[in-house]
């Protein structure tokens, strides 16, 4: 097989740690088999594979890696049939150390369970059995609040009024959980999104992602919306163009300026605010080119859309004042289910 340079390197390398960052279908697998070959058979130090720990994610995955493992070792005896080494190591491969990380985990504590101080009959929990567990402990949790009648918590479960508010609740608390758990580092992700709560409570909506996205959202198609309205412009001004609407474009291509201009919240709202659209002047059928006409009218009303029915209609509806005022509402809501999934996975 061709090898690249890069998983050439990671083949060869030896004496020092190795980290190694590849996409989905880069040839990982192949490249580690061939590095494992690689320790057996360096002609200075080879490696036996009973002395090797390689762990995966699935168990296909490590028995994908143990045939693979396989299939080298049968490839290299058909070329030298008298190597004792290779017959040793393809004898051993049944009880090479290539399992899950989890499958190692347990091997390890089974092995040192007296160290340890753990019943040596343990078993790992099947994720329902997991689940279930989970549910008890968010169910007795969520009774002692109750009990405690914090004001957080209270406000908390007013915002899920109706029945089976409790269960509701732990169903979010749990999928937060989840969500924390595919996190590099799932504690900190938590108090991290705390603290952006606390900002939104604080009003302090600038640098937020969900803020920052939507501002660039609506300047950027603005910004889409200007080649068409200069083009629309163009038309009004051609031979046969429908000069009538030269106003009502020049106009909306203002409007898309202003709003390209803007960097806040406040401003923006403010900017789109004060748009208004009056119709369009009449236009000649005699004198102006239909086509042309519809084009620009559609261009037009287009944007018009765009200001009306999607900024003043939905994104920017509510004012300055009253984003913040539901921002830091939904933030109060939120930093307590997550002070309340934190308890829970200290439980």
């Amino acid at each position: 097989m061709n090898w690249s340079e890069e998983q050439k390197k990671v083949i060869e390398t030896r004496g020092c740690n190795l980290l190694v960052s590849a996409a989905a279908g880069s040839g990982k697998t192949a490249v580690l088999v061939e590095r494992i070959i690689g320790l057996i058979t360096d002609p200075t130090d080879p490696v036996s594979l009973d002395e090797l720990l390689v762990m995966t994610f699935t168990r296909a995955a490590a028995e994908e890696m143990r045939e693979r493992v396989g299939r080298a070792l049968s490839e290299r005896i058909e070329k030298d049939p008298e190597n004792s080494w290779l017959k040793l190591q393809r004898a051993i491969l049944p009880r090479a150390r290539i399992a899950t990380i989890d499958s190692v985990c347990q091997n390890l504590i089974r092995q040192y369970y007296q160290e340890l101080e753990i019943d040596p009959g343990f078993r790992a929990a099947e994720e329902s059995e997991l689940k279930l567990l989970r549910m008890d402990i968010l169910k007795k949790m969520m009774e002692e609040l109750h009990e405690e009648a914090d004001e957080e918590f209270l406000n908390l479960v007013d915002s899920f009024s109706g029945n089976g508010m409790d269960e509701r609740i732990s169903v979010l608390i749990e999928k937060l959980s989840s969500f924390a758990d595919s996190c590099e580092w799932p504690d900190r992700f938590l108090l991290e999104q705390e603290e952006i709560c606390q900002k939104e409570e604080d009003g302090e909506l600038s640098g937020l992602s969900w803020y920052e996205s939507v501002l660039s959202s609506i300047i950027e198609s603005a910004r889409e919306y200007l080649p068409l309205l200069l083009r629309a412009e163009e038309v009004c001004e051609e031979p046969g163009g429908p000069d009538p609407y030269l106003e009502g474009v020049r106009e909306s291509i203002s409007y898309a300026r202003a709003i390209m201009g803007c960097s806040a919240y406040e401003e923006l709202w403010s900017t789109v605010q004060q748009m208004r659209f009056p119709a369009l002047k009449r236009t000649n059928k005699n004198k102006h080119d239909p086509e042309m006409t519809a084009y620009v009218k559609t261009v037009r009303d287009s944007f018009k859309s765009f200001v009306t029915e999607k900024l003043q209609g939905k994104f920017l509806l509510l004012k300055p004042e009253d984003l913040k005022l539901s921002a830091a509402g939904a933030a109060r809501v939120n930093r307590e289910l997550i002070r309340l999934t934190r308890i829970g996975r200290e439980s």
